[in-house]
């Protein structure tokens, strides 16, 4: 279950920094390179933390959301 659960955090951050970083090489004419350091490396130890941050305390969040009946 958590390894399913990294796997589509982690895909869906990559589809992100995909979508960003190509939106950024169009707008500004960087090169691939340029934009991966502009636009994705400042941003990957917060998402990291993110991640982790879901990772440990979702399941407990959804679970005291089920028992206040509102999931």
């Amino acid at each position: 279950n958590r390894l399913v659960q990294l796997g589509a955090l982690l895909a869906g951050t990559a589809l992100l920094y995909l979508i960003g970083t190509a939106w950024y090489c169009w707008q500004s004419g960087a090169e691939a390179s340029t934009a991966l350091v502009v636009c994705v490396l400042p941003f990957l130890p917060g998402d990291a933390v993110k991640i982790i941050a879901v990772l440990t305390g979702g399941n407990a969040v959804k679970t005291r959301l089920k028992k206040a009946g509102v999931a």
